[in-house]
């Protein structure tokens, strides 16, 4: 059940918010987490008594930490670990050794619940937050519904407070449909409409340089809006619910160097690989060797993270091979154009793109190819790609930057009166429109459910 389909939409959402709007302020968790249970019981039935014992599980071993801290951070780490190693990466080193062992089905969001809950389990270690006594209040935790499948990783600091202290306001309301709208519409009618064209041009083999790269850029802008408006979806929920869940995307295509890439796409993931895995090895207040290391190993990790598959792994070297030479050359502190940083940056996580999208490395050095004129440079079916999708494009590159943020917060501080009339409006059009675009196509998941 998809935040894009019709049965979340229409039979999940209005009897959920009915009800969590109705019942007193003391009973409002007990709502959320009967929401969420519900919410992925239905989503993924097969999986739910697992993801409840895990949960149980991880409640149980923060008890017991503080009793015995390491033994039971090593069964918290064996127990999370060894879920994502038996449904996600058994097929993968099984296939290695010539095993042919059948993948199992990945359970709905389990690599960000896995990660949720080792940073809880290594946040108590640390001493850094108390063990959660309740089990109702954990469980929310781990499986608050807007944020189950795909993030925002929040920490549990950053989340108890907000468990009793939380206000549910009209202006919060506002700005939570407001934002589930956009994020709606960036799915329905910019990620799905620019997927349709990267697959028809990902599919020709023959395709010419100047085709390739429209695709590329296709795609580019796909996966942005994609998993930003899945963000900004999940973000409007939490606010709709009195939750502050923590921004995920800061217009990273802006970037000037890879490094502010990282920080600006998927902030609460590097964050997360930062704070538990890039500190602990020392960071990069080591020598040049270590510090290579110590990066080639965080890329290596969150590269194998979004996926068992050789792309995934090379993806993140790839990355890692980058942030490298940045650091090692100092290029962030280097007086280089801004328009060449961008430009390089542009390029660069363009081609990652490509290791990310192909299902084999064949795949990818395939396109690789066609990118760089293995079919001709030019053909007719570029001109009409260009000629068909020239708005959508259009569109998009304006929807990669802040423009139009910008001139909402302006007329929001001129004409205040306005601007709140245009938010009614607003999400009433873009909720009319998406709906429209969804029962007239068929259902297309995020992207990253896959992850």
């Amino acid at each position: 059940m998809g935040f894009s389909s019709i049965s979340f939409l229409f039979y999940f959402l209005p009897p959920f918010f009915l009800v969590y709007y109705l019942v007193p302020r003391r009973l409002k968790n007990i709502v959320a987490l009967l929401g969420s249970l519900a919410f992925y019981a239905w989503g993924e039935p097969t999986c739910f008594l697992l993801i409840a014992a895990a949960t149980l599980a991880n409640y149980g071993l923060g008890l017991w930490m503080r009793r015995a801290r390491r033994l039971a951070l090593a069964f918290g780490l064996t127990l999370n670990l060894g879920l994502l190693f038996l449904f996600k990466y058994l097929g993968f080193f099984a296939g290695i050794f010539g095993a042919d062992i059948a993948a199992l089905p990945l359970p709905l969001g389990l690599s960000f619940f896995v990660f949720q809950a080792l940073s809880y389990q290594f946040d108590v270690f640390r001493g850094t937050v108390e063990p959660e006594r309740r089990a109702d209040r954990f469980a929310l935790y781990l499986l608050l519904f807007p944020r189950v499948m795909q993030g925002p990783l929040t920490r549990y600091e950053q989340f108890h407070s907000q468990l009793d202290d939380r206000s549910i306001t009209a202006d919060g309301v506002s700005d939570g449909c407001l934002r589930f709208a956009v994020g709606l519409a960036k799915k329905l009618l910019l990620s799905n409409s620019l997927g349709t064209l990267a697959d028809r041009i990902w599919g020709t083999p023959d395709a010419a340089a100047a085709t390739a790269w429209l695709g590329l850029l296709a795609y580019t802008m796909q996966i942005y809006f994609d998993f930003s408006g899945y963000t900004d979806m999940a973000i409007g929920l939490g606010r709709m619910m009195g939750f502050q869940l923590p921004e995920n995307f800061n217009y990273p295509y802006l970037c000037r160097s890879v490094s502010e890439f990282w920080r600006r796409w998927h902030i609460t993931l590097g964050q997360w690989f930062r704070d538990y895995v890039y500190f602990p090895l020392g960071g990069s207040r080591v020598g040049r060797l270590r510090l290579v290391c110590n990066l080639l190993i965080v890329w290596t990790l969150t590269g194998f993270w979004h996926g068992a598959n050789w792309t995934f792994l090379l993806w993140g070297l790839y990355f890692g091979l980058l942030l490298c030479a940045e650091k090692l050359l100092r290029l962030e502190k280097r007086r280089i154009p801004a328009i060449l940083r961008h430009g390089f940056c542009l390029l660069a996580i363009m081609l990652g793109w490509v290791l990310f999208r192909s299902a084999s490395i064949g795949e990818a050095a395939a396109f690789l190819g066609r990118l760089f004129g293995r079919g001709g440079a030019l053909d007719p079916d570029t001109l009409l790609y260009l000629h068909d999708n020239a708005l959508l494009l259009l569109v998009g590159a304006i929807g990669c930057t802040p423009l139009l943020r910008a001139g909402c917060a302006r007329l929001s501080r001129r004409f205040p009166a306005v601007s709140t009339a245009l938010r009614a409006v607003a999400v009433l059009a873009l909720l009319t429109v998406s709906t429209v675009c969804l029962a007239n196509s068929n259902y297309q998941p995020f992207l990253y459910l896959r992850f």
